[in-house]
């Protein structure tokens, strides 16, 4: 087989076709790709990236539309919104990390022509998400008393104790919607996923417009903007629902020639994912670890911190789409036996990553003052803000080209059935130097509120040679023939 097949089979998104025997076919490994079929690697990889960066980028959207009309109504209700979509986005970040197994999982399936293996691992993803998304919505009802327990400022606990509430609405339906998104992207309807997530985020915008002017209060508001939030949510899963009917190749009921029990499929997706989840939950305690010490210690700057973060989490869509893109070209190469494409591939969504990351870190230091502008409000934009934009953003803009790098590398790993090692990367790099390193920087070397961020970066940097370097040993070793999953 030639690289041209084995790109032919990652562009499509290699659907899954329900007249595929389930044995795996023995593949010839191909050693050697050619330079004319390098092209061919980078256009079908930037395509599903856009496509799968659409597919979240539009709800995001939506979200910081909502979060600027309440931060310009009131930037005490704003930095409490911005606390519990913190602590929810943190629980939402860790499970939906944990299902991108499902890239590597159905990716692996599809490379062998196994598709019952493939159904049986996307009904075991929704059984999870279901329960994880009953899990995830308990934590954010039980946001405001924990907050209180922190001795977070009460201006900004007391209204987060409703906000948590209301937005456990809107956890339940996300989770098994990424599930969907998954499946989509693997049966080759990235753009379907994208057209259904721009349409709800068109709809949540127009009832948020409709919505800000009749509110009472700033907290009034957000509780009305985070139930916007919930009905499209519910939305896009009923038409997610429909389109498991109705749209040709998106269906997932039982294969006469299922082989895979869905125990089995189950106990597989827990042992690749569970290290998936926790790397990405480390990161993302990393980064609220951040909000709550600048809560405790200097309640004043974190409007500003808030819309640093929020700006931080708009930009990391993009490296999550191409990750997303490559850790399904990759799975499917490896099990196909395709070293060439599957390095050419690795190496083409690092350079795509770090393309942007570098463009979006210069965009942060040239604009910090105009971007931060967007979502507060001229009142709040004084002096004082303007010189803490100035410091944050430059150094945000850094641990976004670092994050990016991480969450590629980590996604190229993850294709070779390798999850366990970034764990003890990611456990030594976050917690030991990021939320160490803040420590030092704010309290012990007295920086304040701008050694917080020195220390994500120095977190985010060491774990990102680490990765990188794994990433680089493990491409040039790896084996043509699937690893073991979940092998360190």
């Amino acid at each position: 087989m030639n690289s041209s097949a084995t790109l032919s089979a990652s562009s499509t998104l290699a659907q899954p076709n329900p007249a595929a025997v389930t044995a795996t076919p023995r593949v010839e490994p191909s050693a050697v790709a050619h330079p004319a079929d390098a092209p061919r690697l980078w256009r079908p990889l930037a395509a599903i990236s856009a496509k799968l960066s659409l597919a979240q980028l539009a709800p995001l959207l939506m979200s910081l539309v909502l979060a600027g009309l309440i931060a310009r109504r009131d930037d005490m209700a704003f930095a409490s919104y911005s606390l519990v979509t913190s602590i929810n986005m943190t629980l939402f970040v860790a499970a939906s990390s944990f299902l991108q197994v499902l890239y590597y999982l159905g990716g692996r399936a599809l490379g062998r022509s196994d598709t019952a293996d493939y159904h049986a691992s996307m009904r075991a993803g929704a059984l999870v998400a279901v329960a994880t998304a009953l899990l995830a919505a308990a934590v954010s009802a039980l946001v405001g008393p924990v907050l209180k327990a922190l001795a977070i400022e009460p201006a900004l606990a007391q209204p987060a104790q409703w906000l948590g509430l209301v937005a456990a609405v809107g956890v339940l339906p996300a989770l098994p919607l990424v599930v969907f998104r998954i499946h989509a992207s693997l049966s080759g309807r990235a753009g379907f996923v994208g057209i259904l997530a721009t349409v709800g985020s068109v709809l949540g915008i127009g009832a948020a417009l409709l919505l800000a002017p009749g509110a009472v209060d700033g907290d009034a508001l957000a509780r009305q903007l985070l139930l916007v939030v919930a009905l499209v949510q519910w939305l896009m899963l009923a038409a997610a629902a429909w389109a498991m009917r109705r749209v040709p190749g998106l269906a997932l009921g039982g294969h006469a020639g299922e082989v895979t029990p869905f125990g089995a499929a189950l106990a597989r997706m827990w042992s690749v994912g569970w290290p998936v989840g926790a790397v990405v939950l480390l990161d993302s305690l990393c980064t609220l670890s951040s909000s709550l010490a600048m809560g405790r210690f200097w309640p004043e700057a974190l409007p500003v911190h808030s819309v640093v973060l929020l700006w931080l989490t708009v930009a990391l869509i993009v490296p999550l789409g191409i990750s997303q893109a490559a850790v399904q070209a990759v799975s499917i190469q490896h099990a196909q036996g395709n070293a060439a494409a599957r390095n050419a591939s690795a190496r083409a969504a690092l350079v795509l990553g770090l393309g942007w990351g570098a463009v979006v870190a210069m965009a942060f230091a040239a604009a910090a003052v105009p971007l931060g502008s967007v979502f507060m409000a001229p009142s709040a934009l004084d002096e004082t803000a303007r010189s803490m934009l100035r410091q944050f953003m430059p150094l945000a803009g850094a641990v976004l080209l670092l994050q990016t790098l991480i969450v590629i590398g980590a996604a190229v790993l993850r294709g070779l059935g390798q999850t366990r090692a970034p764990l003890v990367q990611a456990a030594i790099g976050y917690l030991v130097f990021g939320v160490g390193g803040q420590a030092l920087f704010s309290l012990g070397l007295g920086a304040g509120a701008v050694g917080l961020w020195w220390g994500l970066l120095l977190g985010f940097a060491l774990t990102a040679i680490a990765v990188l370097a794994r990433c680089h040993s493990q491409m040039r070793l790896a084996p043509q023939a699937p690893a073991p999953a979940g092998q360190p």
